[in-house]
C-alpha cells in the first residue's frame, strides 16, 4: 500500500493501480500509464508516452520524444521532454515546470493561491485554459510568435515580445 514501486527496462511498458507510495520508473521505449494516488512519481523514458490519471502528491517526469498525458493530478509537478506534447487536464496544482524543446504544452487547470506555473517551448505552443475567476500575476513571452488570450490582458508585450500583467487580484505566477 505505501511500497516503493521500481520497474525498468528497455521496452518494459508499465500499467499500474491502486499505488499509494512511490513509484519509479526507467525504460527506453516502453510506456507507463498509471491510475490511482501515488505519493510520488518518477518516470524516465526516451520515446515511450506516458499518462498518469488521478492526484498524485509529486510527479517528475523526463521524456525525449515521449508524449506526457496527466489527468486530476494535485500537488507539485516537473515534466521535461525534447520533442513530446505536454498534456494536462482538470489539474490542481501548488507548482509546475512544464519544457519542452519543440513539443506543444497544453494546461487546463487551476493553480493555488500563491502557487507557480512555469511552462516553457523553444518552437511548439504553449495554451493555457485557466479558470476565469483564477487569480494570476502573468509573464508571457513569445519573441518569435504573439500572444492570444480570451481573458482580457491589460497592457501590450514590450519590445522583446514579453507581456506582464495581472488577471484578477494576482495571486498565482504564471509564466
Amino acid at each position: 500500500r505505501k511500497a516503493r514501486v521500481s520497474g525498468g527496462g528497455a521496452t518494459v511498458s508499465h500499467d499500474a493501480e491502486g499505488i499509494e507510495g512511490d513509484l519509479d520508473f526507467i525504460t527506453t521505449a516502453g510506456r507507463l500509464h498509471l491510475e490511482g494516488a501515488p505519493r510520488t512519481v518518477t518516470a524516465e523514458t526516451l520515446d515511450g508516452n506516458v499518462e498518469v490519471v488521478g492526484p498524485a502528491a509529486s510527479l517528475r517526469i523526463r521524456t525525449a520524444g515521449g508524449t506526457v498525458v496527466l489527468r486530476g493530478i494535485r500537488g507539485d509537478l516537473t515534466v521535461t521532454t525534447v520533442s513530446g506534447a505536454i498534456l494536462i487536464g482538470g489539474a490542481r496544482i501548488a507548482r509546475a515546470r512544464l519544457e519542452t524543446v519543440s513539443g506543444e504544452i497544453a494546461w487546463k487547470g487551476a493553480i493555488e493561491r500563491g502557487g507557480i506555473l512555469d511552462a516553457q517551448t523553444h518552437s511548439g505552443n504553449i495554451e493555457l485554459r485557466l479558470p476565469p475567476a483564477l487569480g494570476a500575476d502573468l509573464e508571457l513571452s513569445a519573441p518569435a510568435g504573439n500572444i492570444a488570450s480570451e481573458f482580457k490582458l491589460p497592457g501590450k508585450p514590450g519590445p522583446s515580445g514579453t507581456l506582464r500583467t495581472s488577471i484578477g487580484d494576482g495571486g498565482a505566477a504564471i509564466t
